[in-house]
């Protein structure tokens, strides 16, 4: 992976439209593939029949270059922490600051949803095969399903992925997260721990953590996509007006 100022520095006495041309015929004959105007991978041997590798191959080396805090995350993240009732389609990256408009990337397959400020302690590190990569962890991935959960399959998947999760959530090891998370993410994932996954346990971990952080809630619509066509006022204690039914498949 290289970029193009880096191709200028290595050839301090090549014209930017020989370096230019340079790359072009790589891109053509297979040998390079630019995911964005400026950076470029060069293509193992097993990817060539593709023309392209996976995004994961070089998105930490992409998002540095782009100046970027990032992290693997959403269905991805769930897939690697174990969850494996559906394989996702894409592949999903969560990052901070205004949206990335990189089509290449669009037609490889990854998805990018946004967030204000990416909090490194509810990440972790693993080594990828191009390099390192940041992911999200179970908490973390927890409420980004349910923030972006139109984006992954809906909430009675993203429920039941989380199903798949819950072993690993642990709210009490994630202070941070607790004081920085959306409320209302907090307050659905609440909801869904609490109802239709029927975890008393979890539900009441993260409760009582969001009430020790002195947060509060207002109510809010289980969907915010949907009508709210429900006669439930948000009398639970998380405050959530139930206006879709979710539906959690045995995993």
């Amino acid at each position: 992976m290289t970029t193009l100022i880096e191709l200028k520095q290595a050839f301090p006495d090549a014209k930017n439209g020989h370096i230019a041309t340079a790359i072009k015929r790589l891109v053509l004959a297979g040998e390079v593939f630019s995911p964005c105007n400026g950076f470029y991978v060069k293509i193992p041997v097993a990817y060539k029949l593709h023309g392209k590798v996976p995004p994961f191959f070089y998105i930490d080396e992409l998002m540095k270059y782009l100046k970027r805090p990032y992290y693997v995350g959403l269905l991805s993240a769930a897939s690697v922490l174990g969850a494996g009732h559906q394989r996702a389609m894409r592949d999903y990256v969560v990052a901070s600051g205004a949206r990335l408009h990189l089509p290449r990337l669009k037609k490889a397959a990854l998805e990018f949803a946004y967030r204000s400020e990416i909090i490194d302690s509810a990440t972790f590190v693993r080594n990828g095969e191009g390099g390192t990569i940041r992911f999200s962890n179970a908490a973390l991935t927890a409420f980004d399903l349910v923030r972006f959960h139109s984006i992954c399959g809906g909430l009675s998947n993203v429920a039941t992925v989380i199903a798949e999760l819950k072993e690993q959530l642990d709210f009490n090891q994630s202070p941070e997260l607790l004081r920085k998370i959306g409320i209302v993410d907090a307050q659905r994932l609440g909801y869904l721990l609490e109802y239709p996954l029927e975890d008393k346990r979890l539900a009441d971990m993260l409760y009582e953590g969001l009430k020790g952080c002195g947060r509060r809630m207002t109510v809010r619509l289980l969907d915010q996509h949907s009508p709210a066509n429900t006669l439930d006022s948000g009398s639970n204690r998380w405050k959530i007006m139930p206006n879709v039914e979710v539906e959690v498949e045995d995993v």
